[in-house]
């Protein structure tokens, strides 16, 4: 204050306050009349600057007064930024400095584990959540917490792959594989074991494995079925044996013990109990021996003509292997003494076969047989001959004689009999054979006919040009006249079906995988044997080309088309995800055959999908159901049509059989009815359309008449023409008289001979009903010229049937077959007796012959049946298979009344149709070609493969086919070759490829020329491969990957990594970059990439 000490009244003291301090009250007090102030006293207060808030999560600390400091500080977790920690409270009331603000912290970004992700962020209190893909565990913390101090809590998870528990091992078999996430158990069985449950196991996310766990089983062998007389004992088990047994009299042929093998297959060879045999008998001296030995078997033992049985006749073959009774032996017969003739004398032996010759006193003419010869049964040949006077007339050939060819004087001067006259011989008018024209030019002796096959039939055999012979028979055979047949057309990857001869039309059709050149699919045979149109192609169907992959892309070095194959790659940065990673162009759908209706055609364009049949029926047959169909996707659309007759199952429409009557009648089967007709024939006749009279009508027979067969284990229906009625087919009883000779001065037609002594045989009536002449044959006697003449040498058949209507319960078949031998032998012994009377003489040819004896010898009578037929226990029957081609491409096999075909191997169904085995898969290998021929196969190897199973032929290995040069490399490649240049560096040559292909492609590129993706392990190679390229921007793939371990890089040699030159940053990691190539933006450094990608490569080869 100022003022002083000492105040007098008005005196007036003035107050001020320091600085920063402010006055309150009266800055002045005057000292008042009462001694007392004015006013009242100041004081002085500090001056306050306004309140400052603390920044938001933060606080201050200090005053407000001026000359006062405010310290402003954040809460855990904050920084101060963007102003002053500490402010001043200035004496103007305002604080210095500027407001600071309080931001949170921040931690570092953490890493995001492999195989795994995070969520969270990084400032203060933030909490950061780690997880891990499926088939991971997470190891270390599952969560982070962003800190005050910027550090964060815990510490850095991982993730590491899930492991499934060690799989067991399974007994009998063996696993391989790993047992983390993703990786497979593969489990195979040992040899003789099958495997049962899952074939592999996969280890998935939740560490459990997929599937069972499998075992491995026996592999049994299939049952072995006893042959017959035989058993088989044992199991059928992986070891097992099979003992086999036979039943008496039998002895194992084959392996008597057999194993199960570890193929399912039986050891050894196939075993049959085959019968005992015993020693083979020998016939006794002039005898014989008839049968089989083998064990149950008889023998019967005879004697030749002219001798007779001692001993045991019947000798059996036991089980031991011996026979029976003794060996017997055979005795010549004998006869009585021959009488000599009136007026002449008799000379010669008399046992069998002796000849006694007669002669007569000069004089006299013998009348007969000179000669006698002692038969089998003790009894002369013939009778005892006269001695007379007579005359022998014969007629030339081709001429006939009437009424006697002998002639006898008598003693009364008179010539016996009417005289003889030749007349010309006559053929039968003969039948034009079918599918040709005759001429006949006359049907007596020397006339001809001449004889064409018909447009589109060819001559198959037979004689064209016939002549009438002296015989009354046409020399040489009908003709048989054939379609002409085309030439299989030869349809490379496609077949045929339906038959190749004239008129006759075949459909072809592509294999799966081929589509046809042409819209024709079918061809016709001509009369020329030439198809009336071109044969078409079958090429490869091909796929849509346009297919596109999201993220990814297609290869395809070998094209759309069928059979190729398409690798589906994926864009980097993206991974294939499914099971498969190739497609393949398959065939377009195929519908197969759509077959054929029976009496009905078809027209088909194709079997593939769009394609269409459309049926028609024959005339008096109508179409029921759809007449087109269409292949689809799914097959044919449609139910198949069928031809039904317009009159169904009318029974006038099926005729009686001539000399029989039909009996018609119908009988439900199931709730469907048939209706029967059975074919009879008045007795005597049998019915012989076929093995069935019995006609069927009936939905199953589409309702037409038709007769059921059954052949080779099947039945089918056939339609027939209703049979005839004829007599039963009855065995004959033949007895043969051999011993006859005729001698002539010159050579004489043997035919002739058997004519005209057929003839006159006729004429002598020596052979009466049932008796007939059989078969007689002429031939040269020991093929040489005698003294004499000539001599020819006649053996004649007499036969007989047995009366069908003579047959009763009393008189078997059997009786009167014994019955008739009688009557043939004493009709045989009549014509001994006439030879040797001389009775039997004819002119053939100009010359006067006489059959003469020369030790006749009358057979044994036994059964036979006609040519054409075949016997069966005690009947005949037509043997079917003696005609040709009954059965094509089969062999005939016959039965009584009926026959059946069995196909030949190449063959098969109701017809015997050639399998076309180049229509199904595993006949040819791939790479190979197949030929379908007729009955059979063969496969063609492509261009650049051979052997049996059509292997990629090595050309690089083959002196001759390898023409690559010397500073060249021979790469082997699927069916071909090629030679690549090459650059040599430090004894290995180097070559550069023209295309890009993927990692893969590559490797598998330098293999096929005995080579790798090359290997850098130095950086000489480096600057070498650098200065190869010399092309700045050509990427290519070096030998170096880590595709079977993440992380760990090897070189295509196998080594490990040692040297490297890695681009800045490289390798980065990622999982999906396994392959290295040398990258041009960065100097040709190494770069990893995905494998999949198309990048050039290098090959190096060691030439060392």
């Amino acid at each position: 204050m100022n003022g002083g000490n000492n105040f007098k009244y008005n005196d007036t003291v003035y107050f001020t306050c320091a600085p920063g301090l402010e006055m309150k009250g009266s800055s002045n007090r005057t000292c008042q009349a009462d001694g007392l102030w004015s006013g009242t006293q100041p004081s002085c207060s500090a001056l306050e600057c306004p309140e400052l808030d603390a920044p938001l999560n933060g606080e201050t600390t200090g005053g407000t007064s001026v000359g006062a400091f405010l310290v402003f500080f954040c809460k855990e977790g904050f920084d101060l930024t963007g102003g002053d920690f500490m402010r001043t409270c200035q004496p103007d009331q305002t604080w210095s400095g500027i407001e600071p603000t309080c931001e949170r912290k921040a931690c570092l970004d953490l890493p995001v584990p492999l195989h795994g992700n995070k969520t969270g962020g990084n400032l203060y209190g933030n909490v950061v959540t780690f997880t891990c893909a499926a088939g991971y565990d997470l190891i270390g913390d599952s969560t982070r917490t962003c800190q005050g101090n910027s550090q964060w809590s815990g510490t850095q998870p991982s993730c590491s792959r899930v492991q499934c528990p060690t799989v067991s091992p399974i007994p009998n078999g063996q696993m391989s594989g790993g047992n983390l996430f993703g990786q497979q158990v593969s489990f195979v069985c040992n040899s003789g074991y099958e495997l049962s449950g899952s074939q592999s196991r996969i280890c998935q996310s939740d560490g459990i494995w997929s599937g069972t766990q499998p075992s491995c089983v026996p592999m049994n062998c299939s049952e072995l079925i006893p042959p017959p007389n035989a058993e088989v004992t044992g199991g059928n088990k992986l070891g097992d044996a099979a003992v086999y047994s036979c039943v008496e009299g039998y002895e194992i042929q084959g392996s008597a013990v057999r194993f199960c093998l570890s193929g399912q297959t039986w050891s050894g060879e196939e075993t049959i109990c085959q019968r005992k045999e015993c020693p083979q008998l020998d016939p006794p001296p002039n005898g014989g021996i008839n049968g089989t030995n083998y064990f149950g078997d008889t023998v019967i033992f005879d004697c030749d003509v002219g001798y007779s049985l001692r001993g045991d006749q019947h000798r059996t073959c036991g089980s031991n292997q011996g026979w029976s009774g003794v060996q017997p032996h055979c005795e010549k017969v004998r006869c009585p003494t021959a009488a000599s003739p009136t007026n002449g004398v008799v000379s010669g032996g008399t046992y069998y076969g002796d000849v006694a010759s007669y002669s007569c006193y000069p004089g006299y003419e013998i009348a007969g047989s000179s000669t006698q010869t002692c038969q089998a049964d003790g009894k002369w040949s013939g009778t005892v001959p006269t001695c007379d006077n007579q005359v022998t007339f014969s007629c030339d050939i081709g001429f006939e004689l009437t009424n006697s060819d002998v002639r006898v004087c008598g003693d009364n001067g008179v010539w016996s009999g009417v005289h003889p006259t030749c007349e010309v011989i006559e053929c039968a008018m003969p039948q034009t054979p079918p599918n040709s024209d005759m001429t006949v030019f006359g049907n007596t002796f020397g006339y001809t006919t001449t004889t064409t096959c018909d447009p589109g039939y060819d001559l198959v055999s037979g004689d064209t040009v016939r002549t009438c012979q002296a015989s009354g028979e046409w020399s040489g055979s009908p003709v048989l006249c054939q379609k002409t047949c085309c030439v299989q057309p030869s349809l490379q990857h496609g077949s045929y079906n339906g038959t190749t001869c004239y008129n006759d039309t075949v459909f072809l059709e592509c294999y799966n995988g081929y589509d046809m050149t042409s819209p024709d699919s079918d061809l016709t045979c001509t009369e020329a044997g030439t198809w009336d149109k071109p044969i078409p192609r079958c090429d490869k169907s091909c796929c849509n080309s346009s297919i596109t992959v999201e993220n990814g892309y297609l290869a395809a070095p070998s094209g759309y088309c069928f059979g190729s194959t398409v690798q589906i790659l994926c864009n980097e940065g993206y991974r294939l995800s499914g099971d498969a990673n190739m497609l393949y162009c398959n065939a377009g759908i195929s519908c197969g055959d759509p077959g054929v209706v029976r009496n009905g055609q078809r027209i088909l364009t194709g079997t593939f999908q769009g394609d269409t049949v459309t049926f028609t029926c024959d005339s008096g047959f109508n179409l029921v159901g759809n007449e087109t169909y269409t292949c689809s996707e799914v097959g044919w659309l449609g139910v198949p049509p069928y031809c039904e007759a317009s009159d169904l199952c009318n029974r006038t429409h099926l005729s009686a059989p001539k000399d029989g009557s039909k009996v018609c009648f119908d009988s439900p089967q199931g709730t469907t009815p048939v209706e029967y007709c059975q074919m009879h024939c008045n007795s005597p006749l049998i019915y012989s359309a076929t093995s069935s009279s019995m006609y069927e009508c009936s939905e199953e027979t589409s309702w037409q008449w038709q007769v059921r067969l059954v052949y080779s284990g099947m039945t089918s229906f056939s339609i027939v023409s209703v049979g005839e009625c004829s007599p039963p087919l009855n065995p004959f009883i033949p007895i043969t008289v051999g011993g006859l000779v005729i001698t002539a001065g010159r050579p004489i037609d043997m035919n002739a001979i058997e004519d005209e002594m057929k003839y006159q045989l006729d004429q002598l009536d020596l052979c009466n009903d049932p008796c007939e002449i059989g078969a007689i044959t002429v031939q040269t006697f020991n093929a040489r010229r005698r003294s004499g003449g000539i001599q020819y040498q006649i053996s004649v058949q007499l036969r007989a049937y047995a009366d069908p209507a003579l047959i009763t319960p009393t008189n078997t078949i059997q009786m009167e077959w014994v019955q008739i031998a009688g009557v043939l032998r004493q009709q045989a012994m009549e014509l001994q007796e006439l030879v040797q009377v001389g009775g039997l003489s004819f002119s053939v040819g100009g010359q006067n012959l006489s059959v003469a004896d020369n030790g006749i010898t009358i057979s044994n009578p036994s059964l036979g049946c006609k040519d054409g037929e075949i016997m069966q226990g005690i009947d005949c029957y037509i043997d079917e298979c003696a005609e040709p081609n009954i059965c094509p491409n089969a062999k005939c096999i016959n039965r009584p009344g009926s026959y059946s075909c069995q196909c030949l191997p190449g063959y098969d169904g109701p017809y015997c149709a050639d399998i076309d085995e180049c229509r199904y898969a595993g006949y040819c290998p791939d790479h190979s070609t197949c030929t379908n021929t007729d009955g059979d196969y063969y496969c063609t190897c492509e261009q650049g493969y051979q052997g049996d199973n059509c292997e990629d032929k090595d050309e690089c290995r083959n002196a001759t086919l390898n023409t690559c040069g010397s500073n060249q490399i021979c790469v082997n490649t699927a069916g071909s070759f090629q030679c690549d240049d090459c650059t040599m560096f430090n004894g290995t040559c180097y070559t550069i490829s023209d295309t890009s292909v993927t990692f893969t492609e590559a490797e598998l590129y330098c293999a096929g020329g005995g080579g790798i993706v090359v290997t850098v392990k130095d950086q000489q190679v480096q600057d070498f491969l650098i200065q190869l390229l010399s092309v700045p921007n050509k990427d290519v793939w070096i030998g170096l990957t880590d595709q079977d371990v993440e992380g760990q890089f090897v070189w295509s040699d196998g080594t490990q990594l040692v040297y490297s030159n890695w681009a800045p940053g490289e390798p980065n990691g990622d999982i999906t970059k396994n392959c290295v190539h040398l990258w041009p933006l960065a100097n040709f450094r190494w770069d990893d990439m995905p494998c999949g990608r198309s990048n050039y490569y290098i090959c190096q080869y060691d030439m060392v």
